[in-house]
Order: structure tokens, then sequence, then C-alpha cells
């Protein structure tokens, strides 16, 4: 029987630029195309959101889509969501941010590609909650919707008319959900 060799965070820093658009879980090498514009709009409209409201309020750090988080080791999981925020007490300092973040993001956020099969989002929504992350919001574009989760809570469903918030971990963070959208739906 074939087996295939597991690749390290470390292995996936030496490819460089071929590992642009690549993730690791538990040690399987996971690449995927380039983001739709519109997709990447909506994670930078999301991205914004977070860091203008953490920036006045100093709760912690928002991170954009590049940024790699380490949840495990041995065998690693690395991910990097469209937006992630960490709290402030939790932020490594600058000099410890040159590589990949050990840690895992009190909330992240992933903008949703059509070309994502439902098994890839599901793997990639229990490997954050079960690394630790607070709260998942997975945002779908088709659909105009994000949908919360939360561990060990039921998931809900918000659309363009419902509000948004932070809960706990972004406390006092409320912003019309529409805003993530709002260019798109302007236009449409």
């Amino acid at each position: 029987m074939a087996t295939t060799k597991l690749m390290t965070a470390d292995d996936l820093w030496e490819m460089g630029e071929d590992a642009r658009f690549c993730e690791l879980i538990r040690g399987e090498l996971i690449c995927m195309s380039p983001a739709s514009g519109r997709h990447g709009k909506i994670g930078i409209r999301i991205t914004t959101l977070l860091d203008l409201y953490t920036s006045r309020t100093k709760l912690g750090d928002v991170f954009g889509t590049e940024a790699g988080f380490m949840l495990a080791r041995d065998p690693d999981t690395l991910l990097a969501p469209d937006a992630a925020f960490v709290r402030a007490d939790r932020v490594p300092p600058e000099d410890d941010q040159k590589g990949f973040l050990e840690l895992v993001p009190n909330l992240v956020v992933e903008v949703l590609s059509p070309s994502e099969r439902p098994g890839q989002i599901t793997t990639k929504l229990l490997t954050y909650l079960n690394a630790g992350v607070q709260i998942v919001w997975l945002v779908d574009a088709e659909n105009t919707s994000v949908t919360i989760h939360s561990a060990g809570e039921t998931p809900h469903t918000l659309t363009t008319d419902d509000e948004i918030d932070g809960g706990e971990v972004l406390s006092g963070f409320s912003a019309p959900f529409a805003a993530f959208f709002e260019r798109w739906l302007r236009d449409n």
C-alpha cells in the first residue's frame, strides 16, 4: 500500500511562491486556485470593518487573507482564513510574526468559493472549531448570507437584512451584514 509523505509547515514555507494558495490539514497539502475578484472584495471589506473597530477599541489585531495560522503540529495543520481576529492579550510581538503565526485565532472568517466542495468546507470548519477557534463566520457570497458557528452552539444564518455582531469575542462590534456586500448589492 502506497503512503503519502506528510508535509510540515516548514516544507510549505520552503516552497515559497509555489505555496501561495496552499494550506495544510493534518500534513496533507491542500492547494486552491486564486479567489475571484468578488471573493477578494468581500474579504477586504470584512477585514477593513473588523480592523477599523479593533484599531479604535484596542481589543486585538486583525489579520488578512494571506496570514497562515499554525493550528496543530505533528501532523501540521496550517490554515489561512480570509480574515482572523486575535485578542490583544494573545497577539505575539511583531518580531514573532515574521513566519506563520503559531496560535489559534479567536474568530475566523471564510468567504466561500464556488469551487469549494461541501466536504472541504465541513473539514475546514471542524478543523477551526476543534483547534479552539471560538467563532467562525462562513460567508456565502452567492446567497449573500453568513452562517455563524460557535463551539457547542447551534449555527445560525444571517442575511443582508440582519445585523452581525462579534459576540463575546469581539465585544461591542456590530455592523449591518449588508455592509459586507454593499457595493455589489448596490450595483446589481
